[in-house]
Order: C-alpha cells, then sequence, then structure tokens
C-alpha cells in the first residue's frame, strides 16, 4: 500500500468515526436499518466516481450537520476548511422551513450558485437515496405503502428527484463526476418515478 492509499484509509477512518459518533442509533425513515449506511454509500459512490479525498469524506460527513447535530466549525476542527465547504454546501441553510421551500431552495442552489464539487456530492446523496428506494419497493407488495415512510408521498418525491435530474443534466459537463454519475441518477428516476 503506497503513502497516497494509507493516509486515505486513516483519513476516511476518522471521518467515518466522526459521523458514526454524530448518527449514532439513527435508522433511515421508516426501516430499522441503521442510518450510517446511506453516508457510506454516498462516499463509495464518489469513490467510484474517483473524486477527491475531500469529496469523498464530505460525502460521508454530509448529513452530519442536518441530522447529526454537529456545526460547520466542528467539521473544519477535524477535516479542514475545505471538507467543512463541502459538507456546509451540500447540506440545508435552515431545516425549520416548509419542506417545499427548502427543496426548492435546493435545487436553486445547486442549479445556479453551488460550485460544481458540491453538485456531485449533492449528486451521490440524492443517488444514494434513490438507489435505496429501487430496492425497498421490491419489498412492497402494495408501492403505495412504501410512500408513506416519507412524511412527503409519492408525488412530492417525484417533483423534487424529477427537478433535480433537470438540475443535475444542465451542470452535468463541468465536471468528469457529474458525467459519470448523472446517467446512473437519470436512471434510478425513471425506475423509481417512471418517465
Amino acid at each position: 500500500m503506497n503513502d497516497t492509499s494509507k493516509l486515505l484509509r486513516e483519513n476516511l477512518r476518522a471521518a467515518y468515526d466522526f459521523a458514526y459518533k454524530a448518527h449514532g442509533a439513527q435508522t433511515r425513515k421508516g426501516t430499522q436499518v441503521p442510518y450510517l449506511i446511506h453516508p457510506l454509500g454516498v462516499a463509495r459512490l464518489l469513490f467510484l466516481a474517483k473524486a477527491s479525498e475531500p469529496i469523498i469524506m464530505a460525502g460521508l460527513l454530509h448529513d452530519v450537520l442536518e441530522d447529526g447535530g454537529k456545526t460547520a466549525k466542528d467539521v473544519e476542527k477535524e477535516f479542514g476548511a475545505e471538507v467543512a465547504r463541502l459538507v456546509e454546501g451540500a447540506s440545508e441553510p435552515d431545516h425549520h422551513d416548509p419542506w417545499k421551500e427548502r427543496k426548492q431552495h435546493t435545487m436553486d442552489y445547486l442549479g445556479r450558485d453551488a460550485s460544481v464539487d458540491v453538485v456531485a456530492v449533492a449528486l451521490a446523496d440524492k443517488l444514494d437515496n434513490l438507489m435505496a428506494m429501487h430496492q425497498d419497493l421490491d419489498w412492497f407488495e402494495n408501492k403505495s405503502e412504501f410512500w408513506t415512510r416519507f412524511k412527503k408521498g409519492y408525488e412530492p418525491q417525484r417533483w423534487y428527484y424529477k427537478g433535480l435530474l433537470d438540475v443535475f443534466e444542465k451542470r452535468k459537463r463541468e465536471s468528469h463526476l457529474l458525467e459519470k454519475l448523472v446517467p446512473r441518477y437519470a436512471g434510478l428516476v425513471g425506475n423509481v418515478f417512471g418517465k
């Protein structure tokens, strides 16, 4: 193992430990699946797409602000300003605003103002969500029952994920990461929500 891959493993281990402490006993919506499975999936997607180390680490840490009670300063102290910037950029600014306003803000921000690296983290996050939805839907004979696990049901989720697809499609030529991940995202949007 060369020095670079050893350092990456050590840094990812530190990020994993930080995320593990932040997410504790949390589970994924409507399931008993440990929450930590999701950030690990996001980091895996970014790793496979050959993202840089800060982007992979941000993928692993992307929910510690929104769902783990941590602050951007906590992340910066442990992992540096670049990782903190990416995590903060991939987080919703005010979790108390109405759902549709928050989601519209996210789409607008990712479409206009977010750096391409923040878009990559957000895309991997949503792609991992879609992968879980697609797999979980197979366990439900009554598909409408699946959507009850979300505070907002099928139609709002469809609006959001299809809206994000438009954003990601418009930005995909800005980065090799987006070019690799957007087609997978598009395919899963079709599988989960239909054309």
